[in-house]
Formats: structure tokens, sequence, C-alpha cells
């Protein structure tokens, strides 16, 4: 095998974790996380050097397997599983692999054992797509998943009002953020407030202006996700 072809893999898992680690929007943290998955359990996959049914089938193991290792390492240690935890858990693995495979040559067959299958047909085409959508759609749902576990721990709630100065309430029961405080004005105009982060049980109070007179949409917001995490309604 070209070591080429693992340095290249490699490449894209570190760029892949990069964009988990930076808060991405989820698609491109979903689409990216895919990217490199596949291309590192292809590359490993190919040391068998047995076809591309075999290459296919064991590629998709591959990713099974170690994902659910993964989490269950991770949750026996204690670590908390969210989408920062699942890269570098996953990337550290991944890499550790494509390494291995770089510097050392896989053995040529020897035997009628390990003969190839045969190369990939037409027929195997429509399956190998179903199999890759699946893998995408699971990437994608897990992720999700990860990010609404990842708030689902955090308040928002209305504290002292004085004037046109609203004061907002913050707590968790475990560490989580950072978060951004945003106000949407009657007239459609916003404003975000600096990133705020929350240590473990802390409850943390930020004055937001509401100056004019109707509705007023506060939204507790998470760098990384398209949708709110928390929302509050004030009419004035």
């Amino acid at each position: 095998m070209r070591r080429r072809e693992p340095l290249a893999a490699l490449a894209l898992v570190v760029l892949a974790v990069v964009v988990a680690l930076v808060g991405a929007p989820t698609w491109l943290a979903t689409a990216s996380l895919g990217l490199a998955a596949v291309a590192a359990a292809g590359v490993l996959a190919r040391r068998r050097r047995r076809g591309g049914i075999d290459t296919t089938v064991v590629a998709a193991g591959l990713l099974l397997a170690t994902t659910v290792l993964v989490g269950v390492v991770m949750d026996l240690v204690g670590i908390r599983l969210t989408r920062t935890s699942w890269a570098l858990g996953l990337g550290v693995v991944a890499a550790g692999c494509l390494v291995w495979s770089a510097l050392f040559d896989p053995p040529a067959p020897t035997s009628p054992a390990t003969a190839p299958l045969g190369r990939l047909r037409r027929r195997d085409v429509g399956w190998l797509a179903v199999a890759a959508a699946v893998v995408a759609l699971a990437i994608g749902m897990s992720t999700r998943t990860v990010d609404r576990l990842d708030v689902a721990s955090v308040a928002l709630s209305l504290g002292t009002v004085r004037g046109s100065a609203v004061e907002v309430v913050l707590s968790s029961d475990t560490a989580a953020g950072p978060y951004e405080i945003r106000t949407e004005a009657p007239d459609g105009n916003s404003v975000s407030y600096p990133l705020v982060s929350l240590r473990a049980g802390q409850s943390l109070r930020t004055t937001v202006d509401l100056p004019r007179k109707g509705r007023y949409v506060i939204t507790l917001n998470n760098p990384g996700q398209d949708r709110p995490v928390r929302t509050l309604t004030v009419d004035r």
C-alpha cells in the first residue's frame, strides 16, 4: 500500500477534528467526520488485499465497531459524551491506526485463503450507496442527539426588571458553554452579547437592554448549532 494513502486519510481526520472543535455547524461537522471515517476505514480495510467487496464489508464493520468501543470506553472512564469528546476520541484512534498503517506495510497474500474476492460489480454499487447513506444518517442523528444532550441541563430564566434593563439568569448542573445570549427586537434588529460559560452548579446573571415597547425574543445560542438552545419571550 502506498504510504501517501494513509497520510491523506490522516489529514482528513485532523481536519474533521478541527472542524468539530471550532464549533462549526452540525451539517459541516457531520460531513467532515463522515468523509474522514470512510477514508480511514477504507485505507485500513484495503490492507487485507482481498478485493472491493471485502474492503467494503470490513470498512463498514470497522466504523461500527470502533464507534461503539470508543463510546463504551469514554463512558467507563467518566468522559462526558459531547461532540468535542467524540471527535477527539475517534480522531485519536483513527490517527494511531493510520500512522501504524503508514509505517508498516501489509504482508503479501501467501495462500488461497487470502486471495482476492474479486472486483466490485455493478449490482453491488447500489448496496454500497445504501450502506453509505445509512452511515451518514447515523452520524448525523448521533451528532444532533449529542448536541441535545449537551444542553439538557442548561436553564434560562428572567430575573429582575428595572426599566429597559432586564436580568437574564443562566444555570446548569454541569459545566457548559460557551453560549451566546442574543436579543431580537420587535422590528427584527438583534443584539448579541459576549460568550459566557458555566461551571457545574453555577448560576450566572447577565443584564440585557430592551428599550422599546413590544415583544422581544431572548435566545441562548451554542455557536456550533443552528437552533437556539433556550428561548424566552418578553412582552413589554
